[in-house]
């Protein structure tokens, strides 16, 4: 085997694929280094097996466990493809020294073997095979992984099976029977947790394989939150204080502070009634195996990591998620530009194009900063507004249109009221159309024939 990708694919002889997991997995395991080995050493252990206590040395294959590692990803539980080839090496490497004792059937006192296949029939070949279908390689484990949110508040309680999102005082509806150890008010969410603590405003929870594939539905999740508020007051940050972190429920409580999930906006998002039915939409989502739902959650997750970020850095994330929504190999800009049009248009088809270039200056390489771009300067000549606000506005309409079918509606300016008064006293101007960018070219050529 070389060093080339292609000597990591693996041609199946079998037609199971555990089994197949299991061969290349023995494969990559050695008594000797080689060329590439992995030293592991620890005690194999398990019940009534001669070789319990015994302390051995196995050496796996780089090049081989990557191989086994490629082919799990693909063939084993879909949540693997949320985890780095590491992980799942990690994955597999622990299977093999759990079950060494069978995996090491004709090895484990010869001085020298270059690989545990050959040594290992095919009797305990299957018992292995059917050890790893049990396994979170390829049967997915479920946990709760809840979330603190401080700037998110729920006044109607969301619920299904994969996602909920409650106040405080709904959390313990989550759990049949509620922990007596819950103090849902507080995070970490236990009494006397005897550690630092803090009051969340809600409770983010998603029922997962593991932290990091919740953490990676969280950030779906809240990129269609960030939808929500209108394009002022998403990106209105303030001093607040936010903080954030974890809580894995399985057996037991695994808890750890971090960032805060959402930026510092100046006025907190409220979930209610109103927001359920584009929820119910997204929990679907979250659990679906399409290929369409997986490139919507990541045009969500692209949305989401551009939230937080000031304007310059916003736009190239903002793209991205219209390329995930939108783009195919070989025609990117053709098919977004098609995608839109479909989506909310037909809008100004030039517009959209400068728009697009804007973005290919930024993307491949033209300009490191959007404002270097010299197509930046020529769209404020030509329409009078910033692009950045501009390529929001089309990508905010086109999630909302093309993954919620227009369930999710922006909550609106939370002081019209007060907005309204100040216009009529001649203290703030009246409101200009900023949204010009998204009205379709019929409308527009309507309101230049009147």
């Amino acid at each position: 085997m070389d060093g080339r990708l292609g000597a990591l694919r693996y041609t199946p002889v079998m037609s199971d694929p555990s089994l197949e997991t299991i061969e290349l997995l023995l494969d990559s395991m050695s008594s000797m280094v080689g060329e590439d080995g992995m030293e592991h050493q620890f005690n194999a252990s398990g019940k009534q097996w001669q070789l319990h206590g015994l302390y051995v040395t196995v050496f796996f294959s780089r090049r081989k466990l990557v191989a086994a590692a490629l082919h799990a990803r693909s063939a084993g539980a879909a949540y693997l493809r949320d985890l780095s080839i590491s992980d799942i090496m990690d994955m597999l490497s622990d299977f093999a020294k759990r079950h060494y004792p069978l995996c090491s059937v004709g090895v484990p006192f010869a001085a020298q073997a270059a690989s545990y296949l050959p040594t290992c029939d095919a009797a305990t070949r299957m018992r292995l095979s059917e050890a790893l279908r049990a396994s979170p390689v390829f049967t997915a484990p479920e946990v709760m992984v809840i979330f603190p949110l401080v700037t998110i508040r729920v006044e109607a309680d969301f619920s299904a099976a994969a996602v909920f999102l409650r106040p405080p005082a709904g959390l313990a509806q989550e759990f049949d029977p509620s922990p007596r150890e819950l103090a849902p008010e507080l995070f970490p969410p236990l009494v006397d947790a005897r550690m630092r603590s803090e009051r969340p405003a809600s409770w983010l929870g998603l029922r997962s394989a593991n932290r990091a594939s919740a953490a990676k539905r969280a950030r779906a999740v809240l990129g269609a939150v960030a939808l929500t508020p209108s394009l002022a007051y998403r990106h209105m940050f303030s001093g607040r204080s936010v903080w954030g972190g974890h809580c894995v429920i399985d057996q037991s409580f695994s808890i750890s502070f971090g960032d805060s999930l959402t930026p510092p906006i100046s006025e907190d998002i409220v979930i209610g009634a109103r927001d359920h039915g584009w929820l119910a939409v997204l929990a679907d989502l979250l659990v679906s195996e399409e290929r369409s739902a997986r490139r919507q959650l990541s045009a969500l997750q692209y949305y989401y990591r551009a939230w937080s970020l000031g304007a310059s850095e916003r736009f190239p994330l903002l793209c991205m998620a219209l390329e995930a929504l939108f783009g195919e190999d070989g025609r990117a800009t053709a098919a977004v530009l098609e995608g839109v049009d479909r989506a909310i248009g037909p809008l100004d088809a030039r517009r959209l194009q400068l728009l697009m270039k804007i973005r290919a200056s930024v993307v491949h390489g033209g300009a490191p900063d959007v404002y270097e771009s010299s197509k930046y300067g020529q769209y404020y000549r030509r329409y009078g507004e910033d692009p950045i606000r501009d390529m929001g506005l089309v990508v905010a309409a086109c999630l909302r249109q093309v993954i919620f079918g227009g369930a999710l509606v922006e909550h609106g300016e939370p002081y019209q009221d007060i907005i309204a008064e100040a216009q009529a006293r001649g203290r703030m101007p009246i409101a200009r159309d900023y949204d010009a960018v998204l009205q379709r070219q019929d409308e527009s050529t309507e309101k230049s024939e009147d």
